[in-house]
């Protein structure tokens, strides 16, 4: 299982730098670790918002600060590979739109609780390419802390967000990369569409309370 993780990284880490132009980053834009906190501010409030707001409210919150935060062109482009070139400019964008709905259900739907738990910035360190690593942590209210750790690129609207490290080592666009290949393989990009889309109202099982 270990192993089949590293090939899987090692694949997205090739493909990101292969896609990915040179740095972009100038004086004047925001700090990537400011980009980051700003996602996590946003986390908190929806936790303790979560008692007395629906899916749809924490969607549309989130869905702002996201949409400033992640790369989405690039992540999708990562997660279909090789694939993504055969798609028109209609179906990159529709793809594209799906993986960011995708991604705001995924924080609505997981971050619906909280009990005192607070996020905390570790470091900042150069990565290749001009790609920065942002490290830091999920402090649980007892006391048990992940690493979450941030790959972020300059982009020509500041830093943003192109993957997510679990526990500082589980790679989520690796994840994606593996799941929707599969899934196009099998039933083809309309296919791929409706099981993303199918996801998406799995996560929408909050009730107000």
């Amino acid at each position: 299982m270990f192993r089949a993780m590293q090939r899987l990284l090692s694949c997205v880490v090739l493909a990101f730098f292969c896609l990915s132009p040179g740095p972009t980053a100038n004086a004047d834009e925001t700090p990537a670790t400011a980009v980051v906190e700003a996602l996590h501010d946003s986390l908190i409030v929806a936790m303790k918002e979560a008692a007395t707001t629906s899916f749809d409210d924490r969607s549309a919150r989130l869905g702002e600060v996201i949409a400033v935060t992640f790369d989405m062109g690039m992540i999708a482009r990562i997660s279909m590979g090789r694939y993504w070139k055969s798609f028109d400019q209609a179906q990159q964008e529709d793809l594209t739109a799906a993986l960011r709905r995708l991604t705001v259900a995924t924080y609505a739907g997981r971050f619906d609780d909280y009990s005192g738990e607070s996020f905390r910035v570790l470091s900042e360190e150069s990565a290749p390419r001009g790609t920065i690593f942002v490290k830091t942590e999920l402090v649980k209210s007892d006391g048990d802390i992940v690493r979450l750790n941030y790959l972020m690129r300059s982009t020509d609207a500041g830093w943003r967000i192109v993957d997510v490290y679990f526990k500082a080592k589980y790679s989520e666009l690796a994840v994606r990369r593996s799941e929707y290949r599969s899934v196009y393989k099998r039933v083809g990009l309309d296919g791929l569409m409706a099981a993303i889309e199918q996801k998406i109202k799995s996560y929408n099982s909050v009730i107000v309370q």
